[in-house]
């Protein structure tokens, strides 16, 4: 089935929404599976813990870990962040941000 005029872009911006949709659930799997083992005496943090430590939203701890930013930790269901990554990570793309 071809398809031509209005009907393709509709088809062609609804792929590419879910190309977009994709590479972001890739990017964040990414950021899941590279992140290194945690030695149980870090302090781990909850979203919400991570988003008042920062003085920021949820919402914007998401585009952090979508930017790479920061990284999720897993525990079963639960999704957590690690205080000493989030100083260490956050600190620097900070600088960095600043700097270039």
């Amino acid at each position: 089935m071809e398809l031509t005029g209005k009907s393709s872009f509709t088809a062609y911006g609804f792929l590419f929404k879910k190309l977009e949709s994709i590479e972001k659930f890739l990017k964040s799997e990414l950021n899941y599976a590279n992140a290194e083992s945690i030695p149980e005496k870090e302090e781990k943090m909850s979203i919400a813990e991570a988003a008042a430590y920062l003085g920021c939203t949820t919402r914007t701890i998401d585009n952090y870990f979508n930017r790479g930013i920061l990284v999720r930790h897993h525990e079963g269901k639960k999704v957590y962040l690690i205080k000493s990554q989030i100083d260490s990570g956050f600190m620097a793309k900070l600088k960095e941000g600043k700097n270039g």
